[in-house]
């Protein structure tokens, strides 16, 4: 079971991953190129399944569902990390682009935390 410290990094991740969605939604409609967007769709739906395992963390009733989630989305998290390098190639907008690395940056900070 997370302690409350860990349920607000847990929150504040959350809140962070949102922005990055919101922030890759638009990126996602403005895109001319098919390939593009498939690659930005394809990270967002990274991003929906980590927001549902760090939820999932939140939610534990218990210590072993805890760290079993916890483990889940530390792996989704280096994997995230490693994206971050290709969301220039992937986003057009290179201020959108920006904005997602540095939400995925804090996001990853705050699970860090945990």
């Amino acid at each position: 079971m997370p302690t409350d410290d860990q349920k607000q990094s847990l929150s504040d991740a959350i809140d962070q991953i949102s922005a990055a969605q919101k922030a890759l939604q638009t990126a996602s409609e403005v895109a001319t190129d098919g390939d593009r967007a498939d690659k930005i769709n394809d990270l967002y739906q990274k991003l929906q399944t980590l927001q549902t395992h760090v939820l999932q963390a939140e939610e534990a009733a218990d210590d072993d569902a805890f760290e079993n989630a916890k483990t889940v989305f530390s792996g989704e998290t280096a994997v995230l990390q490693a994206d971050q390098a290709r969301i220039q190639a992937i986003v057009d907008d290179v201020a959108v682009a920006g904005q997602i690395a540095g939400y995925l940056a804090q996001a990853a900070g705050f699970l860090a935390k945990i």
